[in-house]
């Protein structure tokens, strides 16, 4: 087997390897064992030549998966935030790959999760996008700590239309008069004077719930406000009964 393993080798090129990747040859290896479970027959040389020849060894182990690939690689001074020509750093592929074991360590090796690629994304910006929640909530998490996090929805207006009837449904609901009627004056015969008549809103009527819980009449938020009693009871009522989600609710879900 040794026999076979090293004739591999060297028809692939790679007997010329220094120490620290021969560690790295036969950590990856392992991984692929265990993530292929004898699909090998796929791994060409020229593949195994892109993952220990190339200047991004660390980036490629971390595609890859291999822990003990990146451990060997670190112990080498390699340099846990390079990045690729895409500007991705071994953190970035590994939130797109959605390995939180990969993620965690990379962070405990001083990976730097506020670096950006050419597509000006983030870490976690990559993890949230493929959907990886686990490993999204670890790099929101990271950003905290190091006091970058920034809600990328916090200053997005969103607001969402209801028929009224729908709202009204909520115990404590008031509506102000002057909201509560749509109003029209006419002139009374005789004295010059007018007169308020009030017709009240039907409850098929289109209201918008904004994301700070604020009802309006109109889509632009807090103007024509017709609700904006924000109690814990309403918050509660719109989560569960309209089932109110704010974009960040509906990732994180």
């Amino acid at each position: 087997m040794r026999r076979r393993f090293r004739t591999g080798l060297v028809l692939a090129g790679l007997h010329r390897l220094e120490p620290a990747s021969w560690l790295v040859a036969v950590a990856v290896l392992r991984c692929l064992f265990e993530r292929r479970r004898g699909e090998l027959a796929g791994v060409t040389p020229e593949i195994l030549k892109e993952v220990y020849v190339s200047d991004n060894k660390i980036i490629n182990c971390a595609k890859l998966g291999s822990i003990d690939g990146v451990l060997a690689l670190i112990h080498d001074q390699a340099d846990v935030n390079v990045q690729d020509e895409h500007g991705w750093t071994p953190l970035n592929w590994a939130a797109g790959t959605g390995d939180a074991r990969m993620v965690k360590l990379l962070l405990e090796k001083g990976a730097d999760c506020s670096l950006q690629g050419r597509d000006n994304r983030r870490a976690w910006m990559i993890a949230r996008a493929a959907g990886h929640r686990d490993v999204a909530d670890l790099l929101m998490e990271a950003e905290k700590t190091r006091g970058i996090w920034k809600d990328p929805y916090a200053d997005v207006p969103y607001c969402k239309a209801f028929r009224l009837e729908a709202l009204r449904a909520f115990p404590h609901w008031t509506e102000t008069e002057a909201n509560r009627s749509e109003e029209a004056r006419d002139a009374v015969p005789g004295n010059g004077q007018t007169q308020t008549i009030s017709n009240a809103r039907a409850g098929d009527t289109i209201v918008y719930l904004h994301e700070n819980y604020v009802v309006t009449s109109l889509m632009w938020k807090d103007e024509d406000i017709l609700f904006d009693q924000i109690t814990p009871e309403w918050i509660q009522f719109c989560r569960e009964t309209l089932e109110f989600q704010l974009p960040m609710d509906q990732f994180m879900s």
